[in-house]
């Protein structure tokens, strides 16, 4: 087997140590957090990613 001392990973946190934490704001349910809205929707609602076509078919074989 390998030994994982032997390899470095970047932390997963990296990138994110100096930002802001996420809001602890509950909805009116009191058991979820609020969802703020998007600024915009994903590109994926309209189209396909590639390689996956985006033509008549719509990427359906």
């Amino acid at each position: 087997m390998a030994d994982p001392t032997l390899y470095t990973y970047p932390s997963p946190l990296e990138g994110y140590q100096n930002l802001q934490p996420l809001p602890d704001e509950k909805a009116a349910d009191g058991k979820s957090y609020v969802n703020p809205p998007a600024e915009k929707k994903s590109d994926a609602y309209t189209s396909f990613v590639s390689p996956i076509t985006n033509g008549e078919r719509g990427g359906f074989d």
